[in-house]
């Protein structure tokens, strides 16, 4: 019998100040057609109804979440909008992971200031440890931006082979 190694890891992601800055516009957009449509016609309450709804598809964007994933030797995350809607957006082999390393070690270093294509599934939190994975596919090599928890770690060292998994300093 086979034993996989189960790992599963769900972070909230900080919106960014361009998506906060367009909720912010479609509130006052919103509220401003409401108000004038009921002060000066009725026809304005026509955009404010478009608005409301460009309105809660903003805020589903800034309500993300990532979920973390690793089962038979893979590595998926999947984004959730709203707490309701799930969507696969990457999965790795990690036999295709070249490095994964913290993002301000000297290693990540040389990735960077290659032709890189990095998708950011982090945190966005400046206090916590974000790590790099560098990923080669058919398509070329791309980078990938995580914040993985103690046992994501744990078992990527037990998953990765040696010298791919470059543990952060802590003293």
């Amino acid at each position: 019998m086979v034993s996989e190694r189960y790992c599963e890891y769900l972070i909230q992601q900080k919106p960014t100040p361009a998506n906060m800055a367009r909720v912010i516009v479609l509130v006052v957009l919103t509220l401003g057609c409401v108000i004038a449509g009921l002060t000066i016609s009725q026809w304005i309450c026509i955009p404010a109804v478009l608005f409301g709804v460009l309105l809660w598809f903003a805020i589903q964007k800034i309500r993300q979440e990532f979920e973390y994933l690793i089962l038979d030797h893979e590595l998926s995350v999947d984004a959730i909008y709203g707490h309701s809607r799930r969507k696969k957006i990457m999965n790795c082999p990690l036999k295709k992971v070249v490095l994964f390393a913290p993002e301000n070690s000297s290693e990540y270093e040389t990735y960077r200031h290659q032709n890189l294509v990095l998708h950011d599934f982090s945190t966005r939190n400046p206090e916590d440890t974000h790590y790099a994975m560098v990923c080669k596919n058919e398509s070329g090599t791309i980078g990938f931006r995580l914040t993985p928890n103690a046992e994501m770690l744990e078992l990527l060292d037990y998953e990765l082979p040696r010298g791919i998994l470059i543990k952060e300093n802590i003293s």
